[in-house]
């Protein structure tokens, strides 16, 4: 609802969005696959950690950004992991 209504997303943008929220709700974790920037294997946010209403999403965030300082940069304007 937040991304129809407060927040208004394209329908693609939204999609997206969706899938990864639903990643890291199962505890998949996620990560950024491009042939050119893409993380090195293996890399994966927050895999085995199932992420909830409850979770301090700005403590996610900060691991998030040390990700990207690691791995490399979203080269997607953040739309990974900053959305």
């Amino acid at each position: 609802e937040y991304v129809t209504e407060v927040d208004t997303l394209s329908d693609q943008n939204r999609r997206n969005v969706l899938r990864q929220v639903t990643k890291l709700a199962m505890g998949e974790g996620i990560r950024y696959d491009s042939k050119a920037y893409g993380w090195p294997e293996d890399c994966y946010f927050i895999k085995g950690t199932k992420v909830g209403p409850t979770s301090d999403i700005l403590k996610l965030m900060e691991l998030g950004q040390k990700c990207e300082d690691e791995w490399g940069r979203d080269h997607g304007n953040g739309s990974l992991l900053r959305h």
